[in-house]
């Protein structure tokens, strides 16, 4: 056909995309969806089975290559790092930060003040494209720090992990009962505690891992710290900022750490806590059951602003020599979507963490939040039985997939205890898992490509305890 010949109607941008199979139904057939935000979808009708096959694939290509290679927004931090090994955290956190500390630490409520919508978007279309994104001077500092707090709200694994908020808890020795507490008034502490908070913080920090989260952490609390400084212009105290702040650091705290604060749980110091910061006083073994746990969470975020100087003391030359060293073998990282990990070893002083995030199950303490293998997958449903794009996480003995990588709540597990890995011939690159137990399944799961396919039946059968990885034919069993 001539180009003269086609008439531009509309474009679909792929970096926003998410591709859905659809059924069969009585007037449509071959038929896919393309979904753009919550609510723009847009339906597709191929002429044959063959032909929506092939669509659907090279779609499905399409999406991973930009989540691979350009996306920045609820991407794991990791595959930024892998796609950046020159660089100690990502470029989109650098000029986000750089630009608000030249610019916009004495601008009134900036991180407070609603940004426009429409601003924040285009900037995050402009660096989810791959595009370089050039601020003027007519760029609104306010904008700039919208989209500074939407990155970090929406990484698939919050940057602060829980149990930096645990130490916090049981440095300061919250009660509840003392009503300087409840009114944020923390300059009632004795400066000598204060400065034990501050050498356990440290402590706690230089102990994050994989240690680029770390230097991404530094990079945002200067920002904050910078425009804490001009407070008297801004209006943007620590406890200002930990508040409009922290919720975009941490997890739901709603339900999965609100048991932290029960009286049941244990008040007796780990041996880790008393390496952090020495023998602890009475006070810090009380209950936090009357004390509000956003409270606690956003006075922590205000702390490590008003004490950054100290919690980050080094970190400078650490920053520098890293990337002199070209990230110390970053490309190497197992897992690009790492969860955040401390090395402090609560257990024996507070509950774990909620069983959500390692599917349920009970797992040893070095496996249970490692993140084996990650990626698209197509896999076949249980009920409809149509073929659908998921996003794959692989952890010790459960399978996870997700609508998309930025869901925090998985459409499903597959438990992986006791079960059996093969090939299938349902469709190319297609393998299945057969699990055991009171409600045997065989799942069917279709790779890009035949190494892509050996390499998740490989690590799925290194995550589970009792397994069986085959060469066999699955069809027998679905």
């Amino acid at each position: 056909l001539s180009a003269h010949s086609l008439k531009f109607v509309d474009q679909i941008w792929i970096h926003r995309a998410w591709l859905s199979d659809l059924t069969d139904s009585e007037g449509l057939k071959n038929s896919f969806q393309i979904s753009q935000g919550k609510t723009e979808k847009v339906t597709f009708v191929a002429a044959t089975p063959e032909d929506k096959d092939e669509w659907v694939l090279a779609m499905d290509l399409a999406i991973s290559e930009s989540f691979r290679t350009r996306k920045v927004f609820g991407v794991p931090l990791g595959v930024l790092m892998n796609r950046e090994p020159e660089n100690d955290v990502p470029t989109v956190v650098q000029k986000l930060c750089s630009y608000i500390c030249e610019k916009g630490t004495d601008t009134e409520g900036i991180f407070r003040m609603s940004a426009r919508a429409r601003e924040v978007d285009e900037i995050k279309d402009t660096f989810d494209r791959g595009n370089t994104v050039v601020f003027t001077e007519e760029t609104d500092p306010v904008t700039v720090a919208a989209v500074l707090k939407l990155w970090f709200r929406q990484l698939p694994d919050p940057i602060l992990p829980i149990d930096i908020f645990q130490l916090y808890c049981s440095l300061v020795g919250k009660t509840g009962n003392d009503p300087r507490e409840k009114e944020g008034n923390l300059s009632y502490r004795d400066p000598e505690e204060e400065k034990r908070v501050v050498r356990g913080l440290r402590k706690a920090f230089e102990r994050l891992r994989p240690v680029y989260v770390r230097f991404v952490l530094h990079e945002l609390f200067k920002c904050l710290w910078m425009v804490a400084l001009q407070k008297k212009f801004n209006l943007m105290t620590p406890t200002n900022l930990g508040i409009v702040f922290a919720p975009n650091l941490f997890s739901d705290l709603s339900s999965n750490s609100l048991p932290l604060l029960s009286p049941s749980a244990s008040t007796t110091p780990s041996s880790s806590f008393e390496d952090l910061m020495g023998p602890l006083s009475p006070s810090t073994t009380s209950s936090f059951a009357n004390y509000n746990v956003f409270e606690l969470r956003n006075e922590l975020v205000g702390f490590i602003v008003t004490n950054f100087p100290e919690i980050f003391a080094g970190i400078e030359q650490e920053r520098a020599s890293y990337k002199s060293g070209a990230g110390a073998g970053v490309g190497n990282i197992l897992s690009a979507r790492s969860t955040v990990k401390t090395e402090l070893n609560l257990a024996p002083s507070l509950p774990p963490v909620s069983p959500h995030m390692i599917g349920g199950i009970s797992a040893p303490s070095h496996l249970q939040d490692t993140i084996t293998k990650e990626g698209f997958l197509r896999k076949k449903g249980g009920k409809r039985g149509n073929w659908t794009l998921r996003y794959f996480v692989l952890r010790y003995k459960v399978l996870s997939y997700f609508k998309s990588p930025q869901d925090a709540k998985p459409k499903g597990r597959i438990q992986l205890s006791d079960c059996v890995v093969g090939s299938s011939t349902r469709k190319p690159f297609c393998f299945c898992i057969s699990t055991k137990g009171h409600e045997p399944r065989v799942y069917l799961i279709v790779a890009q490509n035949e190494q892509e396919k050996c390499e998740w039946m490989n690590a799925i059968s290194s995550c589970v305890e009792n397994s069986s990885s085959h060469n066999l034919n699955f069809d027998e069993f679905v």
